[in-house]
C-alpha cells in the first residue's frame, strides 16, 4: 500500500504544483496504517514527494521519519539526478523504492544500474499507458487514413489476443459455473 505526503489535489510526482503535508500528519498516516495492519507481508510504502518541493535533504529527513513510525519502504518520488537517487538510497534508513517514468523528472537508469544503487524496488507507472496510448494512436490514424484496418502492421491477431487474454480459461470456467440453454447441467448445478 502506498501511502502518500502530497496534499490534494493530488498531482503526478513529476508534474509542478504539488504540496506536502506536515511531516507530523504523515507519520501519523502511517501509525494508523501499522495498527490496522494483520497480514505480515502487507507491505506500506510511505511515499514522498518532498524531493521536488523541499529538496533531497527534507525527503530523506521525512522518509527516516516514515520507517520509524513504521513504514516497511520509502518510495522517493521524482528525484531529479543520480545523485540525488543515490543520497536518497544511502542516506535512508531502509528500504526505498524508484520510479522510472519516462520523460519524467528522475534520469532514467536500467533495472541492474539500480540494483547496483541498492534500489529496494522499481516501478514504471507510465510504461504501459504509454505502449497502449501509441497503438492506439497508430492504429485509430491507420483507420481513419485508410477507411479500414487490412494492412495494418504488427497488429495482434485475434488467436494472438485469446492466448494472451487466457481466454480458454474463461471458457472452462463459464462451462464449470454457469448453467444456461447450453449447458443445463453445469457444474454448478450438480452441487
Amino acid at each position: 500500500m502506498n501511502l502518500e505526503d502530497q496534499c490534494l489535489p493530488k498531482r503526478c510526482g513529476h508534474m509542478a504544483g504539488k504540496q506536502i503535508i506536515p511531516l507530523e500528519e504523515m507519520v501519523g498516516k502511517i501509525k494508523a496504517a501499522v495498527d490496522a495492519k494483520t497480514d505480515p507481508d502487507f507491505v506500506i510504502n510511505a511515499r514522498t514527494d518532498a524531493v521536488s518541493v523541499c529538496g533531497i535533504d527534507e525527503a530523506i529527513r521525512r522518509g527516516n521519519a516514515y520507517l520509524e513510525a513504521g513504514a516497511d519502504m520509502v518510495f522517493v518520488e521524482s528525484p531529479g539526478s543520480v545523485e540525488e537517487i543515490k543520497r536518497a538510497i544511502q542516506e535512508i534508513r531502509g528500504p526505498v523504492s524508484i520510479n522510472m517514468l519516462e520523460g519524467g523528472r528522475t534520469p532514467r537508469l536500467t533495472f541492474g544500474e539500480l540494483r547496483e544503487l541498492g534500489a529496494a524496488r522499481v516501478s514504471c507507472p507510465m510504461f504501459t499507458s504509454l505502449i497502449a496510448a501509441y497503438a492506439l494512436e497508430q492504429g485509430l490514424s491507420y483507420l481513419k487514413e485508410h477507411g479500414t484496418s487490412v494492412g495494418f502492421p504488427n497488429l495482434m491477431s485475434f488467436e494472438d489476443f485469446k492466448a494472451f487474454t487466457d481466454t480458454p480459461l474463461v471458457r472452462a470456467m463459464e462451462q464449470k459455473y454457469i448453467v444456461d440453454e447450453m449447458n443445463p447441467q453445469g457444474e454448478a448445478a450438480m452441487r
